[in-house]
């Protein structure tokens, strides 16, 4: 390898790392979840009745996604993750063990813990 291929090279490898260093997460964090009404609501009515559930913000796919569970005491509680109009993106637990996104514990990001 010469000088000039080692210099193209290094360039490209810089511009590479330039380009991937990029937080893709940005867009997640930019949010509001309060001003989301279906969200807040729920979030109200769990604090008022004392629920034990948890609401989580992820990135998933460079989207937010609330990952909620109704009961968190329970044996095997069903979670759902949904986006912010509350189209359900994934499915996790329940009596029968549904896991519709495989790759959502090593993909997604936790943003927050809401509840």
């Amino acid at each position: 390898m010469n000088l000039s291929q080692f210099r193209l090279l290094l360039i490209t490898f810089i511009l590479l790392i330039s380009c991937s260093s990029d937080d893709d997460t940005k867009d997640c964090r930019k949010s509001n979840w309060r001003e989301i009404t279906w969200l807040s609501d729920l979030v109200s009515r769990y604090v008022s009745n004392q629920i034990p559930g948890s609401i989580e913000l992820y990135c998933y796919n460079n989207q937010e996604v609330f990952l909620i569970s109704d009961c968190i005491v329970c044996t095997d509680p069903l979670s759902v993750a949904y986006d912010r109009d509350k189209n359900e993106i994934c499915r996790f637990g329940g009596i029968a063990g549904v896991n519709t996104c495989p790759d959502f514990e090593d993909e997604a990001l936790l943003v927050e813990k809401i509840y």
